[in-house]
């Protein structure tokens, strides 16, 4: 897929599955659950008024799950999050290849740990050394950093639909895989039907009180 399909794919398969865990767990991963009333404004399932808090961690679980449906795509010099955080090209072109490492589910887990560590390290340190975190500000940076790893497997999926397909063992097997009944060419008129199909869906579904943000 190319980066605008992976954003407009992701952000509806984002929230048709926040919708599918908040019905199954009663958790919603965006925050506190909103729904479209009938007069097509926002209004919060939860007996409170909305605020700002919950506009907060809207924003940050999707720009997290856009970000992270960019980011496998580093590894194409080409690509949207490439030219974006102007990534030198020899680089990416020296020490990667596309569709291999940063979209298997090695590459994924790999990530997870790190970045997992990371935080988690970085909130420790800055507790031990007596700064005082707001508890809102750490539930919203693990509300990102989750977002953004949703958004990763989400790319990998959608890679996985195209005729090319996603090596999802790489480097432990190098061959990709894909599925067949819905493959279709990078770029071309499916992708789009598609994309405009899981659009229209979600967007039904939000219409209809199915789905929630």
């Amino acid at each position: 897929m190319l980066g605008h399909s992976h954003m407009l794919f992701s952000a509806a398969a984002a929230i048709a599955l926040n919708s599918l865990v908040d019905a199954t767990t009663h958790f919603s991963l965006s925050g506190a659950p909103l729904a479209l009333n009938n007069a097509g404004a926002l209004n919060p399932l939860a007996p409170h008024p909305l605020s700002t808090t919950d506009l907060l961690f809207k924003m940050v679980f999707y720009s997290g799950i856009i970000i992270g449906a960019l980011l496998p795509d580093i590894d194409h010099p080409q690509s949207s999050i490439s030219r974006l955080i102007l990534l030198p090209r020899p680089i990416v072109k020296k020490y990667f290849k596309h569709r291999t490492l940063t979209h298997s589910l090695f590459g994924i887990l790999l990530a997870v740990v790190f970045w997992g560590l990371v935080i988690s390290l970085a909130i420790f340190g800055l507790t031990k050394a007596g700064i005082e975190l707001d508890p809102v500000n750490i539930r919203a940076t693990y509300t990102f950093y989750a977002a953004v790893m949703i958004g990763c497997v989400l790319h990998s999926i959608e890679d996985t639909m195209t005729v090319a397909g996603v090596p999802w063992l790489y480097p432990f097997y190098q061959k990709s895989q894909r599925i067949p009944l819905v493959s279709f060419r990078t770029g071309g008129k499916v992708e789009y039907i598609v994309v405009l199909v899981a659009l229209a869906l979600v967007s039904f579904g939000l219409y209809a009180q199915v789905l929630i943000l």
